[in-house]
């Protein structure tokens, strides 16, 4: 007798044949394992919601639940599954999977990797009512569309929160270019609607705290960290402005990151950029109401600055020197900085005390690529020990040029 077992989850199986009591061997037990079909679609569960594979007539949607409402504003973590025509989990997928929403308010969802053929991502909704969420495989094109989820209204968002940080620049080279002068942190402080930020104006001033105009420093700046970077041509004025939606979402912060190209020739000596709470224009992105702007947790507050830039020109010496100056030993590290005009030059950087002794060797006939060099010095000897308070020289040796600068120590 031929028999047929047609199965569609995969699993480990026995199968029992039990045959008439006149036979020699009444039971037969066959072990069998169903393996998925192809991969052919994409499977997005909602919160409150499990898989369910492999029952086409009882449960042809492949999960069980029905997503829990959510207020607009709030982040929805969604699972998405590679699976097979009966919704099995195909485990040897790792494309890439971008997600959607049927919400045209919502802001971008962005996108996933998928782990052993699952994924897990925040997704968020804005407008009341019924919506959907999509995920799409870039590789393939498969796509998979959740169950209906009831977005109910949040609370207006009435505070935007920034923190800022700012690298220790010092020197930057005449026509550099992608040097990081700020970095921020937006997050929504009160409410649950994501807040959108229309605009941020940046002024510029120079150390002694006289307003410079932006292209005597700047050829352009340029803002990254939202749905794509803005680019500010630098013009004559004080101050320029950085106008385009960011959408801040509550529960999440929102870094953003402000990079500079400088002037080939800049006229000014030095520069520093600020941000005034009175140069943030934000509002709920819901209700479009207007919203306050805070500092909580930043290191100073508004007005927010960025460190000092000190211009110069694109040579060896005229970049080499160290800050700060003195600086103490054991406590502080000293930058020695110099900007080497090509690559594949020999350097040499040694530290040595006023009777000429060798005390430590930061860089010995080192290749370094082009650009601005950073070191770094602790006031340690080459055997780990702190140095004794005095004067130091450190000698940079690049390609047989030998340069001498003082270095005090302190403890």
């Amino acid at each position: 007798m031929i028999a047929f077992y047609k199965a569609y989850k995969a699993e480990g199986l026995t199968l029992t044949a039990t045959a008439l009591a006149t036979m020699a061997s009444p039971v037969t037990n066959l072990g069998i394992t169903v393996q998925p079909a192809a991969y052919s679609k994409l499977q997005v569960l909602l919160p409150s919601q499990v898989a369910d594979p492999g029952k086409p007539i009882s449960d042809p949607t492949g999960r069980i639940g029905t997503p829990n409402s959510v207020a607009a504003g709030n982040f929805v973590t969604a699972t998405v599954n590679a699976v097979d025509a009966y919704f099995n989990l195909i485990t040897a997928i790792g494309n890439i999977v971008n997600f959607t929403t049927s919400d045209i308010a919502a802001p971008p969802q962005g996108a996933a990797t998928l782990a052993a053929g699952t994924a897990s991502h925040s997704d968020i909704f804005i407008t009341t009512g019924s919506q959907t969420l999509t995920a799409t495989d870039l590789t393939t094109s498969f796509t998979g569309t959740s169950d209906l989820v009831t977005v109910l209204p949040g609370s207006n968002s009435t505070l935007l929160n920034v923190v800022h940080a700012s690298p220790n620049l010092s020197t930057v080279i005449a026509g550099q270019t992608g040097v990081v002068i700020f970095t921020f942190n937006l997050a929504v402080q009160s409410g649950n609607h994501p807040i959108q930020v229309n605009s941020l104006t940046l002024n510029a001033q120079d150390q002694s705290g006289n307003n410079i105009a932006m292209n005597s420093a700047f050829q352009d700046l340029v803002l990254t960290g939202g749905s794509q970077p803005i680019t500010v041509v630098a013009s004559g004025a004080t101050s320029l402005t950085f106008a385009g939606a960011i959408t801040v979402s509550a529960g999440t912060s929102l870094p953003l990151t402000l990079t500079g190209d400088i002037a080939a020739s800049p006229s000014a000596k030095t520069a520093q950029l600020f941000l005034k709470n009175t140069g943030i224009n934000a509002q709920d992105a819901i209700s479009t109401t207007g919203v306050g702007i805070s500092s909580f947790g930043d290191s100073t507050g508004f007005s927010m600055y960025s460190s000092v830039m000190l211009f110069e020109t694109g040579d060896i010496a005229s970049t080499y020197g160290n800050y700060p100056n003195p600086f103490i030993a054991g406590t502080q590290n000293t930058t020695i900085e110099f900007y080497l005009p090509s690559s594949g030059s020999t350097v040499s950087l040694i530290i040595y005390d006023v009777m000429g002794n060798r005390t430590r060797t930061l860089l010995d006939r080192q290749s370094l690529l082009t650009g601005l060099q950073r070191v770094l010095w602790d006031g340690r000897n080459g055997s780990g020990s702190l140095v004794v308070n005095g004067v130091y020289y450190a000698q940079l040796d690049v390609d047989g040029t030998k340069l001498l600068i003082k270095i005090a120590v302190l403890k």
